[in-house]
């Protein structure tokens, strides 16, 4: 006599338990990544606050190198109003950030003079 396999019972016990094992094998990478995709946002949730930190000793230093330019140059150059106590706060967050995200910093000099004209027409119209 011929067998069909595929007429026994035994043939739908094993076609079940093969999609509950595919379904097995793709839920279960999907849970890790899930769990994976988690840790990095904690993470990156933490990395703010160090380059916060970062950029609050950024600020410290950065202030106390314009203080020592106000004080060799006799505020001849500006900035007698710098008290260092906060202003470049913005300023140097955002210069951490840039530097740790693993961005390229591509500033050129007109950059930088286009920059420093527009900072110069903001600081005259206060």
């Amino acid at each position: 006599p011929i067998q069909y396999p595929d007429k026994e019972i035994w043939f739908g016990f094993f076609s079940v338990l093969l999609v509950t094992y595919a379904l097995e094998l793709f839920v279960w990478p999907a849970i890790v990544m899930n769990f994976v995709i988690k840790v990095f946002r904690k993470i990156r949730f933490l990395d703010r606050s160090r380059v916060e930190g970062k950029a609050a000793r950024f600020e410290y230093k950065f202030g106390i190198m314009l203080k020592v330019i106000q004080y060799l140059t006799c505020n001849k150059a500006g900035g007698a109003e710098l008290k260092n106590t906060g202003e470049l706060n913005e300023f140097a967050t955002n210069v951490m950030r840039l530097m740790n995200n693993d961005t390229k910093l591509d500033v050129v000099l007109s950059d930088m003079y286009v920059g420093m004209y527009m900072l110069s027409r903001v600081q005259a119209e206060k």
